[in-house]
């Protein structure tokens, strides 16, 4: 009786170490995950813009619609990832857009012989009308995640807020006739003047092409809000180290003018976000 008690005293002293000495159960990155809720990291995208709305330029002339050019950013982040489907975070940056708009025009204009001895009224000549408009901003950028599968699967929503830094706009004018038919049915040859345009302050490119704009964009907004909802997929590529492809389209809130209050911009952008676990 004596050694049977010993015995059931060995073997429930040494249970617990026999326990403890089985195969741990591997740790699924996902608790890995939530052990290390917080992140910092950083970003760059690129992707494909496009106008909504017109604006104008320094003549009376037609507006500038339909727009398209592309988008730049590159910042770092923060995000805080919670024990439950939604996480929070924070990016702020650099963008930088760029957007050509194109239209073609036909005018009818005062031609003059070289002589300067005969002129030709209302005579219609076709000229393509160019304007490029660029903005320079710093974006701060908080946003919601929802992660809802566990293939690292996420929907993001959330608002850009860009403070304008630099924004520039200039206004091509391009001859495209090179010859029309007077009134007499004669046809002739016809090219710009440079020696009035430079007297007018503006500046000629080749034969056919004349900057009447070219500087700051004196009528920008300060502060502009984009709606920016992402699609993205977690990859975990070390034990504290996740690269993170983002699809996001950004939805512009607010004019990029004051006085063109309907002149927007959209883009969508392919982001690649590095992500380090702490």
């Amino acid at each position: 009786m004596t050694r049977l008690l010993i015995l059931l005293l060995c073997v429930f002293s040494l249970g617990p170490s026999l326990l403890a000495s089985g195969t741990p159960e591997e740790e699924s990155p996902i608790l890995a995950l939530d052990q290390t809720p917080e992140h910092v990291g950083g970003f760059i995208g690129l992707g494909g813009l496009w106008q909504s709305g017109s604006f104008g330029v320094n003549c009376n002339c037609n507006l500038f619609t339909q727009g398209a050019g592309s988008a730049f950013s590159l910042g770092a982040l923060y995000e805080n990832h919670t024990k439950s489907e939604l996480y929070w975070g924070v990016q702020a940056g650099f963008v930088y857009t760029s957007l050509d708009a194109r239209y073609l025009v036909t005018e009818d204009t005062t031609l003059q012989s070289i002589d300067g001895k005969t002129s030709f009224r209302n005579i219609p000549v076709s000229f393509r009308n160019t304007s490029h408009v660029t903005i320079s901003a710093l974006s701060v950028h908080p946003y919601v995640k929802w992660m809802p599968l566990k293939p690292r699967v996420f929907l993001r929503m959330g608002v850009n807020a860009s403070l304008i830094v630099s924004a520039t706009k200039d206004f091509h004018k391009i001859l495209l006739s090179s010859a029309v038919t007077l009134p007499n049915d004669d046809v002739v040859s016809i090219r710009l003047d440079r020696a009035a345009i430079e007297a007018a302050g503006y500046t000629l490119t080749g034969d056919n092409e004349v900057i009447l704009q070219d500087g700051s964009m004196a009528d920008h907004s300060s502060l502009v809000l984009n709606l920016t909802p992402a699609l993205g997929y977690e990859m975990k590529v070390s034990k504290s180290m996740f690269l993170v492809p983002v699809v996001q389209y950004s939805y512009g809130l607010g004019a990029l003018s004051t006085l063109d209050t309907d002149f927007r911009e959209n883009y969508f952008q392919f982001l690649i976000e590095v992500h380090y676990a702490f």
